[in-house]
């Protein structure tokens, strides 16, 4: 089980999320702060697959990677646990995690487990920040297929997202159409 292996582990019981750490990995309590506030809120969304209203738990993974990145937790072994375990009295709906602010990973590359499903919003291990324009298979909207999936000067890390289901959504994605 990929949870057991979690070098870092993100439980949201309510609004916010609690951060702990496995498999050796050690944060500072400025680090271990930064992966709560990654946790941005929720929100409501209907879910096709579902067939009904979900409650999605947005994670900023640009903060995420700030956090994990470049020396931010020791010992990290590239394994992001996290789940919503709010109770079903507290909010009956299905529960997901959405990936927001993807574009960039941290070095060595990350893999994302959950136990809910996750959603995937925008660019993710692309190399953008704000603006997806810097791809260039989104700017041209790559006709012949030939266009680069990764802006300039960024190298893909190795990145996986393993959970109950993985849904992608584009750049554009309103959750209120």
């Amino acid at each position: 089980r990929l949870c057991k292996q979690a070098g870092c582990i993100i439980g949201i019981g309510g609004a916010g999320g609690t951060v702990g750490t496995g498999k050796g990995t050690s944060l500072n309590s400025g680090r271990a702060k930064d992966l709560q506030d990654a946790v941005t809120g929720k929100t409501t969304n209907w879910d096709q697959r579902e067939g009904k209203n979900v409650t999605v738990a947005n994670l900023d993974m640009s903060q995420v990677t700030t956090a994990l990145g470049k020396g931010g937790a020791k010992n990290f072994n590239g394994v992001l646990y996290i789940e919503d375990l709010t109770p079903g009295v507290v909010d009956p709906q299905p529960k997901t995690v959405r990936l927001q602010n993807g574009g960039t990973l941290p070095d060595g590359g990350l893999t994302v487990v959950s136990q809910n499903p996750v959603y995937i919003q925008g660019d993710y291990n692309t190399g953008t920040g704000s603006d997806p324009s810097v791809v260039p298979a989104n700017a041209t909207g790559n006709p012949t297929n030939t266009d680069s999936a990764v802006a300039p000067g960024y190298t893909e890390q190795p990145a996986a997202a393993i959970a109950e289901s993985v849904t992608l959504l584009s750049n554009n994605w309103n959750d209120a159409n």
